[in-house]
């Protein structure tokens, strides 16, 4: 691993090697839901509270990285780097690139996959990219492996969601959660 990734990835994780991820990505494909209408509100509780990283679309990072840089507490900032049409697909596209990622100031970035979902060939050539991408300019990847609705979210077919994730180059794997998780 690159000395350029181990820093980012001491900035997205605490020293045991855990984190505490605040997701704030959802309202690109879910809309101004519940909690989140007011931005910059919702991610000055969540770093007040001791999160230790956050996970936003280059808008919300775009509007908020000068109130993000000044909070009290430094947290790592990673970037959605894929999206898709808000209830349309399982199928993400790139909606960014890892040298706008560096230029905005983020830690890491991520990018879903749905496993067995439509364009999953597409997904998993793209996801390729990305990491052979982020490789080069040493940025951690969340891969974010989530089974198709063909698939479904029994423990089995989450474990194998996450075990493409890591074996696909994942530096970091998010999946759902299955009972019992500790199979995962």
């Amino acid at each position: 691993m690159s000395w350029g990734k181990r820093i980012r990835l001491s900035r997205i994780l605490d020293s045991s090697g855990k984190s505490v991820v605040f997701p704030m990505d959802h309202g690109a494909y879910m809309g101004p839901i519940k909690g989140i209408e007011s931005p910059w509100h919702t991610l000055k509780i969540a770093i007040e509270n001791g999160v230790d990283s956050i996970l936003v679309n280059k808008g919300i990072l775009k509007y908020y990285i000068d109130k993000i840089s000044r909070s009290s507490k430094k947290v790592g900032i990673i970037l959605r780097i894929s999206g898709t049409l808000a209830g349309r697909s399982e199928f993400e596209t790139l909606t960014s690139s890892i040298e706008e990622a560096l230029v905005l100031g983020a830690d890491g970035v991520a990018f879903t996959v749905y496993v067995g979902g439509d364009n999953y060939d597409e997904a998993i050539r793209l996801f390729g990219k990305v990491v052979d991408e982020s490789d080069f300019w040493g940025v951690p990847v969340v891969g974010e492996f989530i089974p198709s609705t063909k698939l479904g979210s029994s423990v089995e077919s989450v474990k194998l969601a996450a075990r493409i994730g890591a074996e696909l180059g994942a530096d970091i794997v998010k999946t759902i959660y299955a009972e019992p998780f500790r199979e995962v």
